[in-house]
């Protein structure tokens, strides 16, 4: 009995240790690294965040709302596409739609346009980034999108290739699918 047992211990070690690397790896490496908040991705998002024109209280509550995104990120991937040392892996996301947020903000603002106007004539874009922030806060609603992302093989190891602006767009849930 105990030869059965190591015998099974040793085919699970040995078949577990010759899990050959799949072009999916650094795909989910890569998403898991925004659903845990890995430093790197804290990092650009407060980056992200300091090129926008808010105020401390308003980067915060928006870093609050990246960081509700990711966590919540849903992702499956649904192929993966080998041609050679290239490879397309296709993976199905789900994220907060931020920017039907971002639309109900615009459209609330338009409607109700005098209290965002200042005395100049132009729009208060504080008490507006406040606003897109609250429905940001309060969305519910959830999309899908389907992004491929590309991955080369170098020195026998897949690594993924730097996504594009639009990946990370819808990532963060906040891209402008009206304009397709």
């Amino acid at each position: 009995m105990k030869k059965w047992i190591i015998f099974i211990i040793m085919d699970l070690f040995l078949l577990t240790g010759c899990v050959q690397n799949s072009a999916s790896d650094p795909v989910t490496h890569y998403l898991e690294l925004y659903r845990n908040h890995s430093d790197e991705v804290t990092k650009s998002l407060q980056t992200l965040i300091r090129d926008e024109n808010l105020l401390a209280e308003q980067q915060d509550l928006y870093e609050l709302i990246m960081k509700k995104q990711y966590v919540d990120l849903e992702y499956k991937i649904v192929n993966e596409i080998y041609n050679g040392d290239q490879a397309i892996v296709t993976v199905l996301i789900t994220v907060y739609d931020y920017q039907h947020s971002k639309d109900e903000a615009r459209q609330e603002m338009n409607e109700n346009l005098s209290e965002y106007t200042l005395f100049n004539g132009s729009i208060d874009q504080v008490k507006y980034k406040d606003l897109q922030l609250q429905k940001m806060m309060e969305e519910k609603k959830r999309v899908k999108y389907t992004i491929d992302f590309n991955v080369n093989l170098q020195n026998e190891e897949w690594e993924l290739v730097s996504p594009d602006y639009t990946v990370l767009l819808k990532i963060h849930g906040i891209y402008d699918y009206n304009e397709d």
